[in-house]
């Protein structure tokens, strides 16, 4: 995996992206994150306290991050010019690594 470099092509991602992180990645720095977001024309990124992706997978703020980033995202203009990633700092929290977040069913209404 660290010999693949996708910064060329980053650029052209034509849709937002919620990119999560790890704080103490073995993988990837959170450099790596960092600049990832940056490059990503409309790029969220989160970044949880922990060490592997399986870990920020399991964080119990990912569903409500998740339906942030959706919500925040479903009114995007067409046409609209590329902004600036947006990296969101998450404080600390003590989290369960083994946990897993308890599917909800989330209503809506139409109109």
């Amino acid at each position: 995996m660290a010999a693949f470099d996708a910064r060329e092509v980053l650029p052209q991602t034509p849709v937002p992206v919620l990119l999560i992180g790890c704080d103490r990645d073995f993988e990837f720095p959170q450099e790596v994150y960092e600049e990832t977001a940056r490059l990503i024309p409309d790029c969220t990124l989160r970044i949880y306290e922990c060490k592997t992706a399986f870990q920020a997978g399991s964080d119990k703020r990912l569903p409500q991050n998740v339906l942030e980033f959706v919500r925040q995202h479903a009114r995007v203009q067409l046409g609209r010019s590329a902004e600036q990633a947006t990296i969101v700092d998450e404080p600390a929290a003590a989290t369960d690594p083994l946990a897993t977040p308890t599917p909800s069913l989330v209503g809506s209404s139409r109109g």
